[in-house]
């Protein structure tokens, strides 16, 4: 639970958002999300998808090859994965991957 814990507090930080953990993680979501404009919005709930994929991946590294994931790697997979995602849903150029790290409000869909 810590492990998962700490990769939403980075993921929320990374995204600017001042906010506690709600008890459901889907709750959190959609109020973190709420705060920003439309078109903002589905690109944090598209990003923000990636999060619960990284760490049922690491959780699978760690029970079936015994390999001990640390959290900050997951989060750069993270937020790799979020650009990814972001950029194949986008129909027009959004920012390059460092100014998305950087500021991931940058990302427009």
């Amino acid at each position: 639970m810590k492990f998962t814990h700490g990769i939403w507090m980075k993921f929320v930080d990374w995204w600017g958002i001042n906010t506690a953990i709600e008890q459901q993680w889907t709750s959190m979501l959609y109020l973190c999300g709420s705060r920003l404009n439309w078109m903002k919005s589905k690109a944090w709930l598209t990003a923000a998808a990636a999060v619960p994929w990284h760490i049922w991946l690491a959780r699978n590294h760690t029970i079936f090859r015994q390999e001990e994931r640390e959290a900050k790697d997951v989060f750069t997979q993270i937020q790799v994965k979020a650009h990814k995602w972001i950029t194949a849903r986008s129909n027009r150029k959004i920012c390059n991957f460092d100014q998305c790290c950087s500021n991931p409000r940058n990302f427009r869909l």
